[in-house]
């Protein structure tokens, strides 16, 4: 994450206010947390949190501060499959002894690799604009991937 000492003692005091239900401190109760006597620290501290995405807050609202709910870690996809779709993921997955996450990555990843001979890989594209996905699509434009495996 990269925070400053002082950053991660902020974070958490907000964090644990919010926790127990209480509204979001206010910068005078920051202050007197961290031990500051300078308000324009504080609000360099929050503004350094909201820019690392840890916190959001309404400009011009009083003790608007909430946490910003932790998403996919960075490198992490988040794929919404239909639940037919994903029953059958389901199934093959069981079947081979794997998570689901990890076959439908697989599918992504061999759905989305160049394959040889296609402009992707092709030394005369001349970085012309690819589409790299060689998934059937439907009309709806959901790709379906499926395998041997599956029933």
């Amino acid at each position: 994450m990269g925070l400053t000492k002082r950053q991660a003692d902020l974070f958490a005091f907000i964090k644990s206010e919010l926790d127990r239900d209480m509204p979001a401190p206010s910068y005078t109760e920051m202050a007197g947390h961290l031990r500051l006597t300078s308000l324009s620290g504080i609000n360099r501290l929050v503004k350094g949190l909201e820019t690392r995405g840890l916190i959001r807050r309404i400009a011009g609202c009083a003790r608007s501060i909430t946490i910003v709910p932790e998403g996919p870690k960075p490198g992490t996809i988040t794929v919404a499959l239909p639940e037919y779709t994903y029953r059958r993921a389901e199934a093959c997955a069981a079947a081979q002894g794997l998570p689901v996450s990890e076959l439908v990555a697989a599918l992504i990843l061999d759905a989305t690799r160049p394959r040889p001979g296609t402009a992707a890989t092709d030394p005369h594209s001349r970085g012309q604009p690819v589409s790299l996905s060689n998934a059937p699509r439907s009309p709806q434009g959901v790709a379906h991937f499926a395998t041997k495996d599956v029933p």
